[in-house]
């Protein structure tokens, strides 16, 4: 019912505050919640807040750290799961053959889209899968579609997005 999260610090350098975003794509973020950094520290502290209200299915969360003269840094981007929902895992990542997608909970179609990483779209399907069974997996021929390369693969189904980087070798 709310997600977690935790940072430390080992070293604070005029840190104003930070800030918790959350996106739905991994693109676009809204903040959460602000937390007060303790300005200059050399001490190591630890923090924590809460996303009371946190999005169904997958969410990704990123800490912005903001300076008292405005400038700020931002974390890795951390993915959670909320609830049942649609779920997706792409194996193997490299492949330089097939790319596969295992889908947990579809509904009775899966949209699968893939770009370059100049935003291009390179490749967009809808697979059709039996949404009475709890996982469904689908086979894409990556080497006879693309170039080797580095690709974003974004499946969606029920809802639910995951955006996901994928290297074909």
């Amino acid at each position: 019912s709310q997600v977690k999260t935790r940072w430390v610090t080992e070293l604070e350098i005029d840190n104003a505050y930070f800030t918790i975003e959350r996106s739905s794509d991994a693109l676009n973020f809204e903040e959460v919640v602000r937390v007060e950094g303790a300005g200059n520290s050399t001490q190591t502290l630890s923090y924590e807040s809460f996303d009371n209200s946190p999005l169904p299915g997958v969410t990704y969360y990123r800490l912005k750290q903001t300076d008292f003269d405005g400038q700020f840094s931002y974390s890795s981007i951390k993915m959670v799961t909320i609830g049942e929902k649609s779920g997706f895992t792409f194996f193997p990542n490299p492949t330089d053959n097939e790319l596969n997608l295992n889908v947990t909970n579809p509904s009775n179609e899966v949209k699968v889209v893939i770009y370059d990483m100049a935003g291009r779209q390179m490749f967009a399907q809808i697979y059709a899968v039996d949404s009475e069974r709890s996982k469904s997996v689908i086979s894409i021929n990556a080497k006879y579609l693309l170039p080797t390369g580095i690709y974003m693969v974004n499946a969606s189904s029920n809802g639910v997005e995951h955006r996901e980087r994928v290297v074909l070798k």
